[in-house]
């Protein structure tokens, strides 16, 4: 019957040691998880501003070329009348 009693004790106490190991890597994970929710957000803005500045730059290349096409269209015009 000791014996049954010492190995009821020993489970209990691995059971409170598991349970404390559990609670320790569930805090630890939650901060990890917190810690890299807030670099995904980071991560997130960095590429909305990108793409704001690529989308510009993309508009502003645009109107460059038509300016240019309409300056050598106009350019082309005058030279028939010469």
């Amino acid at each position: 019957m000791s014996n049954y009693q010492e190995l009821k004790a020993l489970r209990i106490k691995m059971n409170i040691s598991f349970e404390a190991q559990r609670k320790e890597s569930d805090v630890k994970f939650e901060a990890i998880n917190a810690r890299f929710e807030g670099l995904i957000k980071e991560m997130n803005a960095r590429f909305d501003t990108l793409e704001k500045k690529i989308n510009f730059l993309q508009w502003l290349i645009a109107i460059g070329f038509s300016f240019l096409i309409g300056l050598m269209t106009f350019f082309n015009f005058f030279r028939l009348f010469k």
